[in-house]
């Protein structure tokens, strides 16, 4: 079973609406396929998404993906993806133990 869902709103927690985030991609392991309005991590065993991707836009500042960066660290993502399609660019963080911890980068060829 694999969920793979793009810029739908992740609610890693119950009760507190506030704390969300809307990857432009999540992959989540061991959660059906399924029509969702949001993700409710803990209306799905609690099983948060296991990677992420996010494509950067003009508009994205350092500030707003270092944000993002500390929101999937501290909610148990297991490896997040940055593209950045002006420079053709991917960079990537993967965790070990409690912390993700940046991969070197990576330039595209087609």
């Amino acid at each position: 079973m694999v969920f793979v869902a793009g810029d739908l709103l992740w609610y890693p927690q119950q009760g507190n609406p506030k704390i969300t985030q809307a990857p432009d991609v999540m992959v989540i392991f061991g959660v059906p396929k399924g029509d969702r309005g949001s993700y409710k991590q803990w209306e799905e065993n609690n099983i948060p998404p296991q990677v992420v991707f996010e494509i950067l836009s003009p508009s994205n500042t350092q500030k707003e993906m270092n944000k993002k960066l500390l929101f999937y660290n501290r909610h148990g993502v297991e490896e997040y993806y940055i593209y950045d399609p002006d420079k053709n660019q991917l960079s990537g963080f993967l965790r070990s133990g409690e912390d993700l911890y940046q991969i070197q980068k990576r330039s595209l060829q087609y």
